[in-house]
Formats: structure tokens, sequence, C-alpha cells
């Protein structure tokens, strides 16, 4: 302080503002409580904490983001499709996983009399979309030497033929009709005969198979 110390009033004397019961006193005694308790207990300010890692530590014992794994490191658990794997353990569950791929779908209808000169359904086969090996087969009942008969495979309205033989009745005939066709929805697929032997005679062992191969 400047000059000489000279007491005159004690605070003890002086009331707060309007307030004649409120002491300057306590008033200052409460202040100095509060600045004692902010400057105890609080770190200095040029203080630094040893019990936490530097800013520029680095981990030794972990794998770098950019590291990768061999196919042969995987002993657990299924691969889901989207990962590259197949999402199944079994083999059906796999064809299954992948759109059923190798299924065969097949029909083996009984024998079938056909009428001389008359395209006749004798199978059929409903598929799921997909692209499919299709095969069909038959025999006739009789020996028609020199009688053309004709095999084909079509949609079932008849909008599409996929594939048509011609052949000899010679000894029952037996020639095979083939075709591998790409489905964009479920369709059904005939197979159909056609003779020109004398009168109607059976279609036999008739045979209708179909795999899915993609």
């Amino acid at each position: 302080m400047d000059g000489t110390f000279d007491p005159m009033y004690s605070s003890n004397n002086i009331w707060i503002d309007t307030d004649m019961n409120s002491c300057l006193t306590n008033n200052l005694e409460d202040i100095e409580s509060d600045i004692s308790s902010l400057q105890t207990g609080k770190a200095n300010l040029s203080h630094v904490h040893t019990e936490y890692a530097p800013i520029s530590h680095t981990h030794s014992d972990y794998a770098t983001t950019s590291h990768k794994h061999s196919a042969l490191d995987i002993t657990s658990g299924i691969l889901p499709i989207s990962k590259g794997g197949t999402g199944a353990s079994t083999v059906n569950g796999i064809l299954t996983n992948i759109g059923n791929i190798g299924k065969v779908y097949s029909a083996t209808p009984n024998s079938k009399s056909v009428a001389k000169m008359e395209m006749t359904t004798i199978a059929s086969l409903t598929l799921p979309a997909g692209t499919y090996a299709i095969v069909g087969n038959h025999q006739w009942a009789v020996n028609g030497t020199g009688c053309m008969y004709i095999s084909r495979l079509t949609k079932s309205d008849d909008s599409v033929v996929y594939c048509i033989v011609r052949s000899d009745m010679i000894g029952g005939g037996g020639a095979v009709v083939a075709t591998i066709v790409e489905l964009t929805e479920q369709t059904t697929i005939k197979y159909e005969t056609y003779h020109q032997y004398t009168a109607a005679t059976k279609a036999e062992a008739i045979r209708l198979s179909a795999v899915k191969i993609k």
C-alpha cells in the first residue's frame, strides 16, 4: 500500500449495500475462503502428466491397418457369398445358395397314345428362371420302318420352339431331342411328338430331364 496504515473503521462496523444485517467482515471471510479453496487441490500451471502416453507414441504390438490374411488362416465360421464364400457348410446348402446349380428336374410319365399325324405333348417340366440343358427321349411301341416322326421341345404356349428332331420309326425309333435354354422367368417346357405311322401308337419309355447350369 502507499502511505501509512491509519485504521479508522473496522469492517465489523460496515454493512453491505442496504442490508444492515450483512456484515462486510463476513463477506470478506467468505471470499477469502473461496479463494483458498480454489488454490488447493489443483495442479500447477506448468504441470505435466507422467501417467499418459506422449502424443507421438506408437503401438508395436498391433497389426497394421493394411495387413491381410490368407484363406488358410480361416479355421472356423462360414463366409457369406458377399465375402467370397458360399454361405453354407453342406453341398446341398451351397447349391441352394448359388441358385441350385446342378439341380436335376425330370419327368418320366407313363406310355401315351399318339394319334397319326397329330402333334401331342408327352411330357412337361416347369422350371424356375435360369439356364438349363434339357434332354428328351422316347421310343415307339411299333416298328414303323419308313415312317417319319418328329420330336420337339417348346414353350408351353408354343411361342418358342427350342429344338426339333426328325427321325425314322424303324425298330421303334429312339432319337434324342436336346437344347440349352436361358429362361428369364418361370417357364413350362413341353416335350411333343408326331408320327406318320398308319394308326395311333404309343410313345414309351418317355424321359424329359433338365439340369440347371447357370
